[in-house]
């Protein structure tokens, strides 16, 4: 599925963002954490643009579009603040709310809770009494449940630890892989976006300032800086051997890679 953003303005959040979604993962970054969110949401219809318009496949989205409802089913969404979204007492209800009128609602509810290393013992609890990183995987076990067209993550990493981190990334890269998905992450993790991205869009002052595929973007560190933006572990350290040493690196978001282009110029 195409996604094009023309010229949209939401109130005093976004003041003009183009871009064009079309596969593969794709990131968006902000040092403004309203302004990645407004994004995400204005993806998944739960907003809609003041001005501009936003497309899917070419058909202009509001709440009067026929075609709403459909649309609507190809997104999984996983929000920053996930208690936002449950409305129900159980585990269990919050999941197969999500798969109402599927077959098979309790294996699909088991392998989707599997999926992100939570297990049956949480079907009788309630969503609002989980720790935040529970609360974050319930969320992406409901997204991924439905085998959205597309997966919407608003910082999937927040409050989870180096081994869930490690899997997330191995799981999306898989499912971009393997099952052609398209994934759609806001954060303003550098090395998480520099790591699984394909392409990145630095929003600043509510408008797209860049959208370039990664290495274009995380190389550009004027660009990083004037979006108050840091810059990632493996290009900081690029950029610090060619200031001290004279010697480039090349631009690498792979920690092996950064070794062995080490390795070979200490030879």
């Amino acid at each position: 599925m195409e996604i094009k953003f023309t010229n949209v303005v939401y109130k005093d959040v976004l003041k003009d963002i183009s871009f064009k979604i079309t596969d593969g993962i794709v990131g968006f970054i902000s040092s403004n954490e309203d302004e990645m969110t407004t994004i995400m949401e204005l993806i998944c219809t739960l907003k809609f643009a003041n001005r501009g318009w936003v497309e899917f496949n070419n058909h202009i989205v509001s709440n009067k579009f026929k075609g709403f409802f459909e649309i609507k089913k190809k997104f999984g969404y996983v929000p920053k603040n996930p208690r936002d979204y449950f409305f129900h007492k159980t585990v269990f209800e919050e999941l197969s709310f999500s798969l109402e009128n599927n077959d098979d609602i309790e294996k699909r509810i088991g392998d989707s809770l599997k999926l992100v290393g939570l297990n049956d013992s949480y079907l009788d609890r309630n969503p609002n009494n989980l720790s935040l990183g529970e609360q974050k995987k319930l969320s992406l076990a409901i997204a991924l449940s439905k085998n959205p067209e597309i997966l919407i993550l608003d910082e999937p990493l927040e409050n989870m630890d180096s081994k869930f981190r490690t899997y997330l990334i191995k799981l999306l890269k898989l499912m971009k892989r393997r099952y052609n998905k398209t994934i759609i992450i806001a954060s303003k993790d550098v090395d998480l976006l520099f790591e699984i991205c394909d392409n990145v869009n630095v929003i600043n002052n509510g408008k797209v300032v860049k959208s370039a595929d990664k290495y274009t973007v995380f190389s550009n560190y004027n660009l990083l800086k004037r979006s108050g933006l840091a810059t990632p572990k493996t290009s900081s350290f690029s950029q610090l051997v060619q200031k001290k040493k004279g010697i480039k690196l090349g631009c690498r978001n792979d920690i092996n890679d950064l070794i062995k282009d080490i390795y070979r110029y200490a030879r």
